[in-house]
């Protein structure tokens, strides 16, 4: 291998966990309220606290996981923005599935 051609930045200023997304809000939420509300949906009011989020991303991400989804694969949401594409999402982060989302109201670039 070729040295010469490596760029090396600058260490970081501040130590990363070396966790995953999953494992960090795992963490975070076990040292909150469950009952504190996570999300709000702005147009009907819906709720969802942490620990309902966090029950049913780990439920998800076990059924994900049992169907035979793997690391290999990548999850697409396509959906309006709704509290429940962020139990999708954490339950890919748990299962360490990439994910896309996608918006169907963004139809140009």
């Amino acid at each position: 291998m070729n040295e010469k051609n490596i760029v090396y930045g600058r260490k970081p200023i501040i130590e990363l966990p070396q966790k995953s997304l999953g494992k960090l809000f795992l963490q975070s939420v076990a040292a909150t309220n469950r009952n504190h509300i996570a999300f709000v949906n702005e147009n009907t009011g819906e709720t969802l606290t942490y620990g309902q989020l966090l029950d049913t991303s780990c439920r998800l991400a076990q059924s994900l996981t049992s169907y035979g989804v793997t690391q290999d694969q990548i999850i697409a949401i396509a959906s309006d923005n709704h509290v429940n594409n962020f139990i999708i999402l954490l339950a890919a982060f748990f299962a360490g599935i990439p994910i896309a989302l996608i918006n169907p109201k963004f139809t140009e670039c």
